[in-house]
């Protein structure tokens, strides 16, 4: 570099004197004269080549020791290495920081270093197998994070434990810093007797308490640019303009730091400028004084002048034209200055005239009600300041003109009219509220005991008014905080209602500070926006928090109540700013009864109905309740029966899915027309053997369906070949491969090895294998898949000899071979990264796996550079082994229950796709009984390369929990499509009790992870669910169906021929009439019988009616009846015979 960092106003010192007078040097020559800051202890520029002096005048040179750093063009750059490397760093003056307990210690680094553990920066313990005591900064810890901690306790066996800052290692004592590149970045760390402080590019981190000071870490400490006293490895890159001080920085002083380095561009500062300038918010109009800000966000400093100070002074003094005169115009100009850099902005603001009437509309106009939603009654004030304020109801009965509310059986909109008045001048405004319906149940929050990360987080139950409460989502967490905040777990979770109809949800951060997690929630199922804010300063433990809101105050009074049973109240608007605490005497709480079992710490909120039957139908139990077997069936007589192949169920949720039916048809006679009734057994598959197991040791289970190669399907399954400390060097070495044309028939189907590794114990490949060439055990899950037309497998191998040197590999058959046939195998190597993608595969990376979306195709993997993490990118189908995108950070493990101890994992990706979503399932925690199945979601209709498309499900879907003791650790799986075309997932879990002898095997060396398969049910908000049961997916009573099945025989025969009947009176008696009429075109012989006799008509022509007979009744009246008619006809020289009755009404003569 020709120029250095702080050079435009001279050094690093120069600009903090000159900051903290409020005035600016101009820029200086580049001489580097000694700073003007008499408390700088050292200031490396590395201006010397070959050298680390120190250009504050205080001769505390550093000393190159190692091999391979150089300083030349104003950089020291280290190269980095093993522990054991010898590679260069540079140790710093004995001693120089001992007692020195408040320091600013701030350096730019271009780190060259993957994500680990590493020090660009330490001072500390000198002896000793660990470092006792340090300050140690990483630009880029295993999360990617920069972390700057000090030990914060003297536990010399395991100082990390004892890390607070910015972070550290046990992550509930600090906060998480930003993810770093590997890009140009200043560095900044204040620690105080007190505090550590972190600031990355100028931009402040956060601050975390501490207890232990610089002195009590004793003397003699070292200091080192490059490495610690840890046997980690040596740090890799650029170092520049090294700043120690004894003052401890302001965020201002510190932003001067990077806005005067010369690695800051001058657009980097203008931008600053222009986002302070941007942030300002002056009201457009005004008639009381305005607060100018001093300073900006990104710490310039403002100055305000004004154009009429005699209406608005440059501290804000608001004068307003008096009664009759008109409104003023000002225009505020503001400077600010950051950096030696400057850049002005005018604001105009209108300051209006005395005007009895415009004011108190103004006053109106500003009202706020504070709230939008009801639940409770409310506050109507009467007064705002010296204005008198009444109030009318457009439903007095549900909320009257004092505020009490009535709550409706259905949720009503009321309009509430306010009318402000002052000296006999009046204005009206309107304001509406929603009156939520009557409470028809709760909502309870509560943990669970266990008194972990992983129990002690948000649980839900509800029930009706006057029922059990049934536990929601299996009794499982529905939330957990981000972990490494605060202690990671809830204590008291209440829930509670926001003024604009949302939800939110307080819990204290373990009951061990005087911290509260918060979060909002728009349907009390999914919480977002987590908050961990600090509720007061007078060192009040908060123990549980009860949230309620008063419109009356525009804000949430919050009740905390302590361990020892003591209550305060504070308030805030925004749950970032709390009033100070006021000691109260603790309003009671009713506990809810009936808790779900293990429920503990639990609060209740009432909801309405509708509120009720949405948290039911998205996180309890989606049963089945209906089945549809289909319409009756009508067959002819001696035709062929077809009934339906499947039955539609319906669930609890709205959802539907078809399964097959198995008909008993052996009651039906299709010779003989007849009903008959059909049953059926619902086909609802059992996958595996008595214990579930489809194919023992098989961890990773992969399996393919394939309708092309034949035309029918088939079924495919690969998964690690394992290995047991039994047979040491045998196992993870092989390509295995078995086809059915079942799922269940994979259980029996012959396997073939496909490939073996490089370094195999005893390969056998007179199947016509193949031993890699360049890919060593391990082997580890293997997927076969079909990109292009082509078969391909993706797997895990090692690259060397070391087995945890693994990398994703691939392997490829024509897509017009037989896959099961070895020798049509090929070794493409291994997975290539995009040109100038950095992340992908630069770290351990496993677990590949291939899907297609809209035409495009990725892959998706997890790679572990500290923690095991998900990536993905974009891939051409034609050529699968090389990436043709940067990829991009899917997911990154953030819950509890994504890990376990020092085990934090995301690995073994799967992909499902619905029609309007694209879910990634992956495993998390450890290999164990902890394994757990999370989901990713997006919609398909996104950019599926921007990580903010995908959203992660904030607790596992697939637990040990899931099967009642049955199964442990389910994970790493697949999907694919059953027989009857409903997705199944396929995944490893293992037995309940150990299969092999306790320490003899376990975890990766445990063979006993046996590939299982169940159903996959989409729930009807799309949501993918797969812990449901058998008994859930098909309810006993559905199980068997029926239908009528309809014989038709040949139909009855039919003639055209109809009859006139008819009545007369003769001598009082009633003679009835009947003429009968031929339709037909053959003639036709009629024969009548009715109660009073019988008439023939031999031949009636065709076309022809008959001459009219008669019945004698001999009876004065005669009741309504029939005559049976029968014709007879010769018809295509078969004999036809029709019958049919004609009706006649009652009759009366006399």
């Amino acid at each position: 570099m020709a120029m250095k960092s702080w050079r435009r106003v001279g050094v690093a010192g120069a600009a903090i004197a000159a900051l903290a007078v409020g005035v600016l040097a101009p820029p200086a020559a580049h001489a580097d004269p000694v700073p003007d800051d008499p408390n700088v202890v050292l200031h490396y520029d590395f201006s010397t080549p070959g050298a680390v002096t120190d250009v504050s005048g205080h001769g505390n040179n550093g000393t190159i020791l190692g091999t391979g750093a150089t300083v030349a063009n104003g950089v020291l750059t280290l190269p980095g290495g093993a522990s054991n490397s010898g590679a260069g760093y540079v140790r710093l003056p004995a001693g120089i920081f001992d007692g020195k307990d408040t320091l600013t210690i701030s350096t730019w680094l271009k780190n060259e270093n993957v994500a680990g553990n590493y020090a660009a920066m330490f001072f500390g313990s000198g002896t000793g197998t660990y470092p006792a005591q340090y300050w140690l900064l990483n630009p880029r810890n295993p999360s990617g994070r920069f972390k700057t901690v000090v030990t914060n306790g003297n536990v010399p066996t395991a100082p990390w434990g004892t890390e607070y800052g910015i972070s550290p290692t046990t992550a509930s004592q600090g906060i998480n810093g930003p993810t770093t590149t590997t890009d140009w970045a200043m560095f900044t760390t204040v620690i105080t007797p007190t505090s550590i402080s972190g600031f990355y590019n100028g931009a402040f981190v956060g601050t975390v308490p501490t207890s232990r000071t610089v002195t009590q870490f004793g003397t003699g400490l070292v200091g080192y640019i490059g490495r610690s006293t840890y046997a980690d490895i040596f740090y890799k890159g650029g170092v520049d303009d090294v700043l120690v001080s004894t003052s401890a920085y302001t965020p201002a002083q510190v932003a001067e730091l990077y806005h005067l380095s010369d690695r800051t561009t001058a657009d980097q500062t203008q931008a600053a400028l222009a986002a302070d300038a941007d942030a300002v918010d002056l009201p457009a109009e005004t008639i009381s004084d305005l607060v100018l800000p001093a300073s900006g966000a990104n710490q310039s400093r403002i100055t305000w002048e004004s154009s009429a100070p005699g209406v608005i002074g440059a501290d804000g003094t608001v004068t307003r034209p008096a009664e009759g005169q008109d409104d003023a115009v000002v225009t505020l100009t503001a400077t600010f200055t950051l950096g030696g850099a400057s850049i002005t902005r005018p604001y105009e603001v209108t300051v209006a005239a005395v005007d009895p009437q415009r004011d108190l509309e103004r006053t109106a106009d500003t009202f706020d009600l504070g709230i939008e939603v009801v639940t409770d009654d409310i506050v109507l004030t009467d007064a705002v300041d010296d204005i008198a304020v009444s109030w009318a109801s457009s439903h007095p009965g549900v909320v009257a003109a004092d505020g009490s509310v009535t709550r409706p059986a259905a949720d009503t909109e009321v309009e509430l009219t306010a009318t402000f008045s002052r000296s006999g001048i009046t204005a009206a405004r309107s304001y509406a509220v929603t009156v939520r319906a009557q409470n028809a149940g709760q909502a309870v929050a509560y943990v669970r005991t266990g008194d972990t990360a992983k129990t002690e987080v948000l649980h839900l139950a509800a029930a009706a008014t006057g029922d059990s409460l049934v536990a929601l989502n299996n009794n499982k967490g529905v939330l957990y905080p981000q972990y490494g905040t605060g202690t990671s777990r809830f204590a008291n979770p209440t829930l509670f209602r926001s003024p604009d109809g949302s939800y939110g949800l307080v819990a204290s951060d373990n009951a061990s500070n005087g911290r509260i997690f918060v979060y909002r929630s728009t349907d009390l199922v999914t919480f977002t926006d987590q908050k961990w804010v600090q509720t007061n300063t007078e060192g009040i433990t908060v123990s549980r928090a009860d949230v309620t809101y008063d419109n009356g105050i525009r804000a949430y009074r919050v009740v905390l109540r302590t361990p020892a049973g003591a209550a305060y109240e504070v308030t805030t608007a925004d749950f970032a700013t709390f009033t100070a605490p006021v000691s109260i005497t603790a309003p009671s709480v009713s506990a809810p009864s009936g808790l779900p079992t293990g429920a503990i710490e639990a609060s209740a909120l009432p909801v309405t109905a509708a509120e009720l039957a949405f948290l039911q139908k998205s996180l309890g139990r989606i049963v089945n309740t209906t089945v549809d077997a289909g319409d009756d069936v009508e067959v002819e007589a001696g035709g062929e029966l077809a009934l339906p192949e499947k039955v539609d169920l319906g669930y609890s949720d709205g959802s539907s899915k078809q399964l097959g039916v198995d008909w008993d048809t052996s009651t039906v006679d299709l010779e003989t027309p007849g009903e008959y009734t059909v049953t059926g057994t619902v086909n609802q598959p059992v996958y595996g053997d008595s214990k579930g197991i489809l194919v023992p040791e098989r961890a990773d289970p992969w399996v393919f369906r394939d309708d092309e190669r034949t035309g029918e399907a088939e079924y495919y399954l690969t998964g690690s070949y394992p290995t047991t400390q039994t047979n040491a060097g045998v196992g993870y070495d092989r390509i295995v491969l078995r086809r059915a044309d079942s799922i269940n028939g994979l259980s029996t189907a012959q396997e073939q090895v496909l490939m073996w590794s490089r370094n195999a114990a005893s390969p056998d490949t007179s199947n016509g294998s193949k031993i890699a060439t360049g890919a060593y055990r391990y082997f580890w899950a293997p997927e076969l898949h079909k990109i292009d037309g082509d078969w391909y497998i993706f797997f895990t191998s090692s690259r060397s000899t070391d087995v945890w040197n693994i990398r994703p590999a691939i392997m490829r058959a024509p897509g017009d071979s037989d896959p099961m046939v070895a020798s049509n195998w090929e070794e493409l190597g291994y997975i290539k990264a995009a040109p100038g993608d950095t992340a992908a595969f630069a770290n351990f990376s496993l677990d590949m796996t291939h899907f297609e979306a809209n035409g495009k195709d990725y892959l998706v993997w997890a790679e572990k550079p500290g923690t095991s993490d998900l990536r993905m990118a974009e891939i051409d189908p034609a050529n699968p082994a090389q990436l043709t995108s940067t990829s991009i950070l899917l997911s990154t493990p953030n819950y509890a229950w994504e890990r376990d101890g020092g085990n934090v994992i995301n690995e073994g990706p799967a992909v499902i796709k619905s029609d309007d979503e694209v879910f990634v399932f992956f495993s998390a925690s450890a290999v164990n009984e902890t394994y757990a199945i999370g989901m990713l979601r997006a919609p398909l209709s996104g950019n599926l390369m921007d990580p903010a498309t995908w959203s992660k499900t904030g607790y596992p879907l697939l637990t040990s929990d899931d099967f009642g003791g049955q199964q442990n650790g389910p994970g790493h799986n697949s999907f694919t499509l059953d027989e009857n075309g409903n997705p199944v997932i396929v995944y490893h879990a293992r037995p309940p009790i150990a299969e092999w002898i306790p320490g003899a095997d376990g975890g990766l060396n445990d063979p006993s992870r046996h590939a299982r398969v169940k159903t996959v049910h989409f729930a009807a908000d799309g949501s993918a669910v797969l812990n449901q049961t058998r008994e859930e997916e098909l309810a006993p009573a559905n199980r068997e169906v029926s239908l009528t099945v309809t014989v038709v025989g040949d139909p009855e025969p039919e003639l055209d021929v109809t009859a006139v009947l008819g009545t007369r009176c003769v001598a009082g008696k009633v003679v009835q009439t009947l003429s009968v009429a031929n339709g037909e075109d053959v003639s036709v012989s009629v024969t009548a019988t009715g109660p009073y006799g019988t008439k023939s008509f031999a031949s009636i022509a065709a076309g022809k009616t008959s001459s009219t007979t008669t019945f004698t009744t001999r009876l004065g009246a005669i009741p309504a009846g029939t005559i049976a008619l029968t014709a007879t006809a010769t018809v295509g020289g078969s004999p036809v015979t029709a019958e049919t009755d004609v009706a006649y009404p009652a009759a009366t003569c006399g």
